[in-house]
């Protein structure tokens, strides 16, 4: 009879060659030699791509049932998606689409067709026409079952496609091409008149306060206004073809809300336009000591 000790002994290595016989041959040899760096790699690139796929999977139809529950019983739990967010551009919408703009020059200035209610203009109405329609509508919804995105037959059209005005109705148009005319027919004294065209005629409409121009430019407008005003700059008259000052341009930069000016003279070579290009550049440098309205000039 064994010791008690080999006795334990033997039982115990009994059971480890019983384990490596049940096992597969594939388990054998990882534990005889190790797999192949590349083999390893392999493996490894398999098993991410099957946890990509399953996490993304997973991840969509979670995303998908709390968008469209039939409930909208959202998980507050869920990082990815936010409720207050959709709310806030809700309201942002509404105040945009109602708001009025409130600018002093609606009605006779060309540049507004609407003044409140601006979604509610004769593209946005075509536009509407066109995602009503049957077929569009049917071609919507098979594609919403193709991707098994949730769409519910009974709602009402305006569900097929959602209004948004992308920026705030004041203040937004940060590139503006104004035309320039004598403010006075009988003395350049009076300076130059700076804005838009009237309707049906070529009569320059001046819209200092301009509520769809950045700030910016309304200010540079001002600085160039009382700029051809102390230097007595000529302005372009289209009746007789005269006069120096045609056009001017102003672009902002976001960053700085500085102004890119361009001025369009009626000159075919740059002498002609002096002595008065250089007193207006001039003036119009010297009302900006602290560098905080011109990015730069051009001509």
């Amino acid at each position: 009879m064994l010791p008690m000790s080999m006795s334990m002994l033997t039982k115990e290595a009994i059971i480890i060659i019983s384990c490596l016989l049940i096992l597969p041959i594939s388990s054998v040899g990882a534990f005889s030699s190790p797999p192949s760096r590349h083999r390893h790699n392999v493996n490894l690139r398999r098993l991410a791509a099957r946890g990509t796929r399953g996490y993304n999977s997973q991840r969509q139809e979670q995303q998908s049932r709390i968008r469209y529950d039939d409930d909208y019983g959202y998980d507050d739990d869920d990082d990815f998606y936010d409720d207050d967010d959709d709310d806030d551009d809700y309201y942002i919408q509404q105040e945009r689409q109602t708001s009025s703009i409130e600018c002093p020059h609606f009605g006779t200035c060309p540049g507004c067709v609407r003044e409140a209610n601006i979604a509610e203009i004769d593209i946005i109405e075509s536009a509407k026409l066109f995602f009503n329609s049957p077929s569009v509508q049917k071609h919507i919804i098979r594609d919403n079952r193709r991707y098994n995105n949730y769409y519910d037959d009974d709602e009402d059209d305006d569900s097929f496609y959602q209004i948004k005005i992308p920026s705030p109705i004041t203040q937004w148009r940060t590139q503006a091409k104004l035309a320039v005319a004598p403010a006075s027919s009988w003395s350049r004294a009076a300076g130059c008149k700076i804005g838009l065209y009237q309707r049906y005629s070529h009569d320059v409409l001046s819209i200092p306060d301009c509520k769809v121009h950045h700030p910016s430019i309304n200010r540079a407008i001002d600085v160039i206004t009382r700029a051809t005003q102390t230097v007595r700059t000529p302005a372009y008259v289209e009746d007789t073809g005269e006069g120096l000052l045609r056009y001017v341009q102003c672009q902002v930069e976001l960053s700085t809300g500085k102004v890119c000016l361009s001025l369009v003279m009626n000159a075919e070579k740059f002498k002609e336009c002096q002595p008065h290009l250089s007193y207006l550049v001039k003036e119009l440098k010297r009302n900006d000591k602290n560098h905080e309205l011109w990015h730069s000039i051009w001509v």
